[in-house]
């Protein structure tokens, strides 16, 4: 038997209506303690052959939420443990991260500072929340931010014009905010109610019916609605539906402030890629489907046909 193992379940257990205010139920997230439920004390002294396929996942489950998985001892990312477990892409994002390689800062202002180009990010009071001293933030804020840092060598002097550079930016913001769009095909996906019902938080229109809902039951549909979002955000295309997902005044602050700000903050930095390379990841990110795009950077392979 593993005895740290069975002493997290049951200090999970003893309470369980307080077991997300444990930082390991933050991680696990309320879909995981249900989960955690059906174990019983008889599964800690049963030898692997003999645990059933439940059991093994449940277990699994609790061991992934007590690692060392997070950048910094000082916060915990609500439900992370349940989007390793259930979202490749989401694992895929934020396995290194996830192991002290990327410095997390947290500010009083609202909203924090952008400097992905510092291979670091800094969260306002907006994007966390604070618990008898522990900061938490939401899986799909630790994910976006994570997601940005993958790319952080597009914020840089790159030897391409300031519109070619410009492009870059806005559809990396593009594939971003798309990669919720996964998230929520994963989470739908693998019956993860709440950790989906949490996802929800972040569509601008809010009900039963949002964008998640609506576009995200099969690949095939997610992509074409991320193709109609990257028309919206890249070429200033009026589409209603993509407004659902984000507001129409959103997308011109992300447009906005990529050409004032970023692209003259990118020029400072000294470059990490050629012309060519950035022209060929531009070419990528403004033709190919969202999916093959996950495929391309991340090597998670997700089939339109749902698979």
């Amino acid at each position: 038997m593993e005895t740290q193992l069975f002493n997290d379940w049951l200090e999970l257990m003893s309470d369980t209506q307080n077991a997300l205010r444990h930082p390991m139920g933050t991680s696990i997230w309320i879909d995981g303690i249900e989960t955690l439920q059906t174990l019983t004390s008889s599964t800690f002294f049963k030898i692997e052959d003999d645990k059933t396929e439940e059991e093994k996942r449940a277990l699994r489950l609790l061991s992934l939420a007590r690692r060392e998985e997070l950048p910094q001892d000082n916060f915990w990312v609500s439900g992370h443990s349940c989007l390793m477990m259930n979202s490749p892409l989401y694992r895929n994002i934020n396995s290194q991260a996830a192991y002290g390689k990327t410095p997390y800062r947290f500010v009083e202002d609202d909203t924090g500072n952008f400097c992905p180009w510092t291979n670091s990010s800094e969260l306002g009071k907006k994007f966390y929340s604070v618990h008898e001293g522990q900061i938490r933030i939401p899986f799909y804020t630790f994910n976006h931010e994570n997601t940005h840092l993958f790319f952080k060598d597009i914020y840089s002097n790159l030897p391409v014009s300031d519109h070619e550079l410009y492009e870059l930016i806005v559809l990396v913001e593009w594939f971003c905010i798309s990669a919720d769009l996964i998230l929520a095909y994963d989470l739908m996906s693998t019956n993860q109610y709440y950790a989906f019902k949490e996802l929800c938080r972040v569509p601008y229109k809010q009900g039963e019916e949002n964008s998640f809902t609506k576009y995200c039951k099969s690949i095939e549909s997610a992509n074409n609605f991320s193709n109609e979002f990257r028309k919206a955000f890249l070429d200033a295309v009026k589409i209603p539906e993509v407004f659902d997902l984000i507001s129409e005044d959103t997308l011109a602050k992300h447009r906005s402030f990529a050409k004032e700000v970023v692209v003259q903050s990118s020029r400072k930095i000294p470059s990490q890629m050629s012309a060519d390379e950035s022209r060929a990841l531009l070419y990528k990110l403004k033709t190919a489907s969202l999916s093959d795009l996950v495929f391309e950077f991340l090597g998670v392979q997700y089939e339109e046909n749902g698979n």
